[in-house]
């Protein structure tokens, strides 16, 4: 499975990843994580809004949900889907916050590769409707041509093979 969990216990300033999710993000089982080690690792062009929307969802202590890319040491880019909930107190104070994390990258793999092939398929239908228009018009072209020239036969011989006089 491609689903790791997480929990922070704001309370202690603990941080907990299952392995799975340490393994996703290719860190060692012993590594302590730390807030400044996840966001370390996301891609730089999703921290802006990431942490926008992370705050947003933990002042209003509504559910969060978010995909979003890390970028491994190695330069792999990996896309996750995030689903975080807030556990709070009876007077509204935040002591926990749990979720869970979905690997993405083989369906993100796959969703841009039929991206490519439905948009193969799209310009090879336009070459295919092109190529049946010219001869449409190649073949409507032969045969005006054709009627044109008949036309032109019969007209001319119309009037030589008229009857002379009365008989």
């Amino acid at each position: 499975a491609k689903l790791g969990t997480w929990e922070e216990n704001h309370e202690k300033g603990v941080i907990y990843w299952s392995p799975i999710l340490k393994k996703m993000f290719n860190i060692k089982e012993e590594t302590s994580i730390t807030q400044n080690l996840f966001w370390g690792m996301v891609h730089p062009k999703d921290v802006g809004w990431m942490k926008t929307n992370w705050e947003k969802a933990e002042q209003q202590q509504l559910p969060y949900t978010g995909t979003f890319r890390i970028q491994l040491k190695n330069g792999d880019i990996k896309h996750l889907n995030e689903h975080a909930e807030f556990i709070i107190d009876s007077r509204g104070k935040l002591l926990k916050t749990i979720g869970t994390v979905i690997d993405m990258t083989e369906l993100h793999k796959y969703q841009q590769e039929l991206r490519q092939l439905s948009s193969h398929i799209r310009e090879l239908q336009e070459e295919e409707r092109g190529r049946i228009a010219r001869e449409i018009h190649d073949a409507l072209g032969q045969r005006l041509t054709s009627i044109t020239m008949d036309l032109e036969f019969l007209k001319n011989n119309h009037f030589h093979l008229q009857p002379q006089g009365g008989d």
